[in-house]
């Protein structure tokens, strides 16, 4: 598993999961390690030890290692989402 402030962490990611909210909310089938986005905007999920969701802005193609469990479909408006496991 990464650690939060790993350097290399998307060099370690083992799989990808492209996630569609155009359906409805999402629940990952585990907490991801990271994500990046195809397109600038927020993101609206919920993080590992969070208990309520919050708004995130991303920018195009930047890896983030925010930890999500959970994407909101409403608010969220970044297209591409891709969050790593490893």
């Amino acid at each position: 598993m990464a650690t939060d402030n790993a350097p290399g962490f998307f060099n370690s990611a083992r799989r990808s999961v492209a996630l569609d909210v155009s359906g409805g909310d999402q629940t990952l089938a585990e907490v991801c390690d990271g994500f990046h986005c195809n397109t600038a905007g927020n993101v609206v999920g919920r993080l590992q030890g969070d208990s309520a969701d919050g708004t995130f802005a991303v920018l195009a193609g930047v890896p983030y290692y925010h930890r999500f469990k959970s994407v909101t479909q409403s608010g969220t408006t970044a297209a591409g989402r891709f969050f790593y496991l490893t």
